[in-house]
């Protein structure tokens, strides 16, 4: 984990996409059509890979990546309907603002002056009782 003070570079897309994988995997095996357990080893192993994160998505995907060891059936639920709310975050837009400098050939990252917005990481100020 990192020190209160070092910032950490968290990959909302990423981050989406994994949430995004978990719930396919739950929505299919609660509805009675359960997905291959390779589907949701390699969902669990994307999410073991994400940096620790604190809030409510945070509890919740560690609680996933911990296999629920520990975890009721109702911490497990509640934790993909955590996971669902990041799911359905839209987007990430990357649009270069108009007036921007052309990137340079071969490069295709984009400045901060370029970024049209961010997507606000869900559930970043959320407390639960």
């Amino acid at each position: 984990m990192t020190a209160a003070h070092e910032s950490v570079l968290v990959d909302l897309v990423e981050i989406r996409s994994v949430c995004a994988a978990l719930v396919d995997w739950f929505d299919s095996y609660t509805a009675g059509f359960p997905p291959s357990i390779d589907e949701l080893d390699r969902a669990v192993g994307r999410a073991k890979r994400l940096p620790d994160m604190p809030g409510a998505l945070g509890r919740a995907l560690a609680t996933i990546a911990t296999g629920g060891r520990g975890a009721t059936r109702h911490d497990i639920f509640d934790a993909v309907d955590q996971l669902r709310y990041a799911a359905s975050a839209p987007n990430v837009d990357l649009r270069r603002k108009r007036g921007g400098p052309p990137h340079s050939a071969g490069s295709s990252r984009l400045t901060l002056n370029e970024m049209a917005g961010q997507l606000t990481l869900p559930l970043a100020g959320a407390t639960r009782p």
